[in-house]
């Protein structure tokens, strides 16, 4: 027991989950070095893991960062559910690890975009006693005047930025320093054994494709999308010190070798935790829900599924397998920067089971179509996988060839017999991934459906389309896009 604690509401978003997360405060005593922690309900994803994982990858990687682990909860004999116990980066934590007491170079950021000194007050010191930030100005105005990376060398933990921008992007993590909109959940905190600055990250309930899919088949110089001045002078000009740290992290525990049975042995460790966090009372109250209007809750096989390959729905949209997204980012990054990887998970055939029963089943479609306003009332036709070039959809009749698969329709070729593995499912059938082609591929083949006898748009002057995806309606009826031409919905897609 402790003398004198302080409890509280922690998270700006706390408050929409139905389980809050707390902050704990242990004053002139610690727990194992620490006073300040962080208890965790991470009701924006459903398994309990995410969290864990990722501290436990930085732990691994032997890298400054916070560690996470499992507690059941309970105010006044009260049960709370389970919950993740972090440390956080306080003093305390800078006194723990590094040795230094009082820091006064310790900084949360929020807002702080693209490390400009002009948003240095947006990051707030740990040390109520330290009034001015005049360090950390200094530090962002050379960040800002650097031409190359041996301009802040001696100023920054270069490599651990790598290294934490390298995780991120394995991990589909957009909530950090490449949030667009705030540029947060970091720290800076000069340390006091060498005077360099180092980037510290935290929360990592939202990654591991949560909600951010079209991560998986992503490259870094896509993965970033906002200008980023530090991003760009230590990877974008130059990405080989970059790519030589992401390939060391996959080597070493972002594979599925190496993750897959370290996910095993945390479901097994937790899961009667999870049962008893979902056993309602006997009025049917869940143990530490306090807001019953939020809509996080998930059940026990949704938990058990999204820890392995199956993608859910989840508060936010929707969310990958955790095990589906450590396989196909692998195969990715293993691929795309031509590494040596794991036969096993490389190969195409590699079998896993999906839940059919708790299955998100509306993934996005390989392609997005963008109507576009002109006098022509064409369409504009881009792709946020595979780079390709927008196109003109023309309203002209053309002869067609003959369709061995659906995905042909949109102008994508079908899948080799290599390719068998599905990754996304739309109107026009099961889609697989090509990676020496780097390109989408059709895997359903195409069965000719039995066509109106009268096609409705043929005298309009447009051939009537064989798929049932819908862009556009109109006065004469509803339009769809084939090999980038227009053409008319038929009936039987009305049944």
């Amino acid at each position: 027991t402790f003398k004198s604690v302080t409890f509280k509401l922690a998270g700006n978003n706390s408050r929409l989950f139905s389980k809050p997360a707390f902050n704990l405060k242990i004053h002139d005593e610690d727990l194992y070095g620490r006073s300040q922690f962080k208890l965790r309900a991470d009701g924006s994803e459903p398994t309990f893991l995410r969290t864990k994982l990722v501290s436990d990858i930085h732990n691994r990687l032997g890298v400054p960062s916070i560690s996470t682990n499992y507690i059941k909860l309970f105010i006044n004999d009260y049960y709370m559910g389970l919950y993740l116990l972090s440390d956080t980066y306080k003093p305390s934590w800078v006194k723990q690890y590094y040795g230094e007491k009082n820091t006064p170079n310790l900084y949360q950021c929020e807002y702080l975009f693209d490390f400009k000194p002009a948003y240095a007050s947006s990051c707030f010191n740990e040390n109520k006693d330290v009034k001015e930030n005049g360090e950390l100005k200094s530090f962002l105005e050379k960040v800002k005047n650097a031409k190359s990376a041996s301009d802040i060398e001696s100023i920054f933990e270069v490599d651990h930025f790598l290294t934490e921008m390298a995780i991120d992007y394995l991990l589909g993590s957009w909530d950090h320093i490449q949030n667009p909109t705030t540029g947060h959940n970091f720290y800076l905190y000069k340390q006091k054994n060498n005077g360099k600055w180092i980037y510290l990250s935290y929360d990592f309930d939202l990654d591991f494709g949560m909600p951010s899919e079209k991560l998986i088949n992503m490259p870094f110089e896509k993965y970033i999308k906002k200008n980023i001045n530090l991003v760009d002078l230590l990877i974008l000009q130059n990405p080989t010190r970059f790519e030589k740290i992401l390939k060391d992290i996959v080597a070493k525990v972002f594979n599925p070798g190496t993750l897959y049975p370290h996910i095993d042995e945390l479901k097994k460790f937790i899961k009667p935790l999870v049962q008893y966090d979902k056993t309602p009372d006997a009025k049917g109250n869940y143990p530490g829900r306090l807001n019953t209007l939020a809509k996080d809750y998930y059940s026990m096989e949704v938990w058990d599924a999204n820890s392995e390959f199956t993608r859910v729905k989840t508060q936010y949209a929707y969310t990958y397998g955790l095990k589906y997204w450590v396989l196909y980012r692998y195969r990715f990054v293993c691929n795309y920067y031509k590494m040596n990887c794991d036969s096993v998970y490389m190969n195409e055939n590699y079998r896993y089971t999906v839940n059919r029963n708790v299955e998100y089943r509306d993934p996005v479609s390989p392609n997005t179509i963008t109507r576009t306003s002109n006098t022509n009332n064409n369409m504009a036709r881009t792709s946020n996988t595979n780079n390709r070039s927008s196109t003109a959809v023309s309203r002209n009749s053309a002869t067609r060839k003959v369709i061995q698969c659906w995905s042909e329709l949109t102008n994508h070729e079908c899948c080799p017999s290599t390719v068998t593995t599905v990754t996304y499912r739309d109107e026009y059938g099961d889609w697989g991934f090509d990676y020496n082609k780097k390109r989408w591929c059709g895997l359903t083949r195409y069965k000719e459906p039995t066509p109106d006898k009268v096609c409705w748009s043929k005298p309009l002057g447009y051939d009537c389309c064989k798929s049932c995806k819908v862009y556009l309606k109109d006065e004469n009826g509803s339009w769809g896009i084939e090999f980038n031409r227009w053409c008319g919905i038929q009936s039987y897609c009305k049944k």
